[in-house]
């Protein structure tokens, strides 16, 4: 393929990572993308329909529709621009998705936040508390917080392993307008949606889930249009925390945190649909484990606050304990450790479970119910991120593909011994845990 769109463009795969490069308009960041991640497109969007249909039962047409009625309009045309140049990339792999298909694939996560407000609107599951997608732990620490006084910041992913498999992948974006990127993707996306971004305007960026948001605004722009530009055009925190307020859908509802290497200072961005919280701080730490905290956003959710057993409040725990322990002490090594973290405050012990940092549902018993998994579910964290000041100033990040604490996922043997999870069995695949690697792009000057 000799499609000059391709020039300047590459691909590289390493310790269960792919990298990908792409640079120049939205017409050719779009066509490198699906050209050069054409096939893990197709597979990000099979495991997308294959599970919605398995634990929603909700077909790939409710997302499509979905993302025709309420996304299509609300995308800027250089986005627009973008999805277009993904799906020619695409059907130049000879793969026949369309534009309707990229657009709602972006949207998914919106779309599901939907799924669980019209379920609770219904009456169905209410007052059961409304499973968000997904878990994550994270930390953003600065000041007298870290050995140095850099930003500190650490992240790992939780979701269920039939999806979370498609999250490897870090791209470099050039654009002609705007900053340059680092982002981990699901390929096909816009944005990242594990949301680990480095801008080369000197933010950094991450976020856990809002366990239990029970709502949603079809009237408001979704998260993954925001989220682009937010990290594509802000160039202070102040501006990109504007952006993510201004026609929130609540699709996706964070708590987001944004570190500003120029400053210092770091960032909390509570985000519901209705209601949201900003604090900031020059010394200190954020933690992230998908509690609500402020109490107006904590009245958009339905959740048990008291219960110290539930995952949420465990690892927020374990974390106070973790960054008091280690205060003045935190540096990349020490936070490469700390995602590894084993010790499940409900249980007072150390033992792998929907409890630690690094999550194991499917080695729990008592299942993940905050998240609608099972007993033993397959899920709990797939990876592991971690950056500073010095670091991100040239977009850098170390990244872990797999189990931080190291440990490998079997599939065919875990299915042997769960069988209640035999309908994800054409999809699930095994997770080795690969070595830390450095991606290190080199942000070029501006």
């Amino acid at each position: 393929m000799k499609d000059k769109r391709l020039a300047g463009g590459y691909r590289l795969d390493l310790n269960g990572w792919t990298f990908l490069h792409v640079e120049g308009g939205p017409e050719e960041i779009g066509f490198q993308h699906g050209y050069l991640l054409a096939e893990k497109i197709k597979d990000g969007i099979e495991r997308v329909r294959f599970w919605a249909n398995g634990a929603l039962k909700r077909d790939w047409a409710f997302f499509r529709e979905t993302a025709e009625n309420l996304y299509l309009s609300k995308i800027p045309e250089e986005q627009k621009s973008e999805i277009d140049a993904i799906v020619e990339g695409l059907q130049a792999r000879g793969l026949s998705f369309d534009s309707l298909d990229i657009v709602a694939l972006n949207g998914w996560l919106d779309t599901l936040t939907m799924h669980y407000w019209l379920k609770s609107k219904s009456g169905k599951v209410s007052p059961k508390p409304i499973p968000q997608p997904g878990g994550c732990s994270a930390f953003m620490a600065t000041g007298t917080s870290t050995s140095n006084r850099e930003i500190v910041v650490a992240h790992n992913s939780w979701w269920v392993y039939l999806i979370g498999s498609t999250w490897n992948t870090m791209i470099h974006m050039s654009p002609e307008r705007g900053n340059q990127l680092l982002m981990q993707i699901m390929p096909g996306l816009l944005t990242s949606a594990t949301d680990w971004y480095i801008s080369s305007s000197g933010l950094v960026v991450t976020e856990t889930t809002i366990t239990g948001a029970t709502t949603f605004n079809p009237d408001g722009t979704p998260y993954f249009t925001r989220a682009r530009k937010a990290i594509q055009y802000s160039t202070d925190m102040d501006q990109w925390i504007s952006t993510m307020i201004d026609r929130n859908n609540g699709g996706y509802a964070n708590d987001w945190m944004i570190g500003d290497i120029k400053t210092g200072e770091i960032a909390l961005l509570e985000l519901g649909t209705f209601n949201h919280m900003v604090e900031k701080k020059r010394d200190g730490y954020f933690v992230g484990c998908n509690l609500a905290i402020d109490p107006k956003v904590r009245q958009e959710t339905a959740f048990n606050y008291e219960d110290q057993s539930t995952s949420p409040t465990a690892r927020r725990n374990r974390w106070i304990q973790l960054m008091e322990e280690h205060n003045g002490r935190i540096d990349v090594p020490k936070a490469r450790e700390l995602l590894a973290d084993h010790f499940d405050t409900s249980l007072n012990r150390a033992l792998p479970s929907r409890c630690t940092i690094c999550g194991h549902v499917e080695e729990d018993v008592r299942g993940f119910p905050e998240a609608d998994w099972g007993p033993n579910y397959p899920a709990g964290v797939f990876d592991g991120k971690v950056t500073c000041s010095s670091l991100a100033a040239r977009g850098a990040t170390w990244a872990l593909w797999g189990k931080p604490c190291g440990k490998d996922f079997h599939a065919k043997e875990f299915l042997r011994l769960n069988a209640a999870y035999s309908w994800q069995e054409e999809l699930l695949t095994d997770m080795r845990a690969y070595p830390w690697t450095l991606f290190d792009p080199g942000f070029k000057p501006s």
